[in-house]
């Protein structure tokens, strides 16, 4: 059998996160134990890895089932969101359009078509906010690159340095 360094998982940070290390490198943060399986098969754990030997995985705050799920406060920090992004919008549009179309300088023309531009950047935005909305609830964590990730090309795993303090 082939020896591997521990897998820590550390306690579920405020938003519910929980951090996952290789030694003394930190890999990524998981919301759930579908997305822990994930992180550790990206970084050639075998798919059927034992999660509860302590020989392999250290847990540190709670065992595998503590994945605490915040989701009112998720879903109302997105919905104040949403909100304010789009009544950001309306406000724009609102002052943008007469200007676009009824300014007498070309200056004010343009100024009105960048707030009306700026509008639609925002209604964009709050579109964005509802990629989030059930994360949670649907398998995969919010970590998961959402639609507007992959259309922009972006990867789904982030690498922070080690901690030097560590080890």
């Amino acid at each position: 059998m082939e020896r591997r360094t521990k897998v820590t998982v550390r306690p579920p940070d405020s938003r519910g996160l929980r951090e996952v290390r290789i030694g003394p490198e930190t890999l990524d943060s998981a919301w759930s134990l579908r997305e822990l399986r994930s992180i550790l098969r990206r970084n050639g754990y075998p798919r059927n890895l034992d999660l509860d030997d302590r020989a392999a995985v250290v847990w540190c705050g709670g065992g595998s089932e503590v994945w605490p799920d915040r989701a009112w406060r998720r879903r109302l920090l997105i919905g104040f969101m949403s909100f304010g992004l789009v009544a950001c919008m309306a406000l724009l549009v609102v002052i943008g359009v007469p200007d676009a179309f009824d300014a007498i300088t070309f200056a004010g023309r343009m100024t009105g078509f960048l707030f009306i531009l700026g509008g639609l950047v925002q209604g964009a935005a709050a579109v964005a906010t509802f990629d989030y909305w059930g994360k949670r609830g649907a398998g995969g964590g919010a970590r998961r690159r959402s639609s507007v990730a992959r259309g922009a090309g972006l990867r789904g795993t982030r690498r922070t340095p080690p901690d030097p303090r560590a080890g």
